[in-house]
């Protein structure tokens, strides 16, 4: 499976799962400090599952629609 890993993701998450076979893109490796509707785009234009701990941010920024792609 393909992930993203939001900067605010442990890194041993990161590690476990590329030890475990895993593609994990990382923005803390990639491009820190970019704001969350950016995170939300790139994992869209990646294809890639987005791993965070910023629940709050994320269930209050983005509301999906069942018409339109994630």
């Amino acid at each position: 499976m393909k992930f993203l890993g939001d900067e605010n993701l442990d890194w041993q998450i990161v590690e476990r799962l590329r030890l475990n076979g895993h593609e994990v893109l990382y923005v803390v490796e990639m491009e820190p400090g970019i704001l969350d509707d950016e995170v939300f785009n790139l994992a869209n234009n990646e294809s890639a599952i987005l791993l965070t701990n910023d629940y709050c941010q994320t269930v209050r920024t983005r509301h999906y629609s069942p018409s339109r792609p994630y």
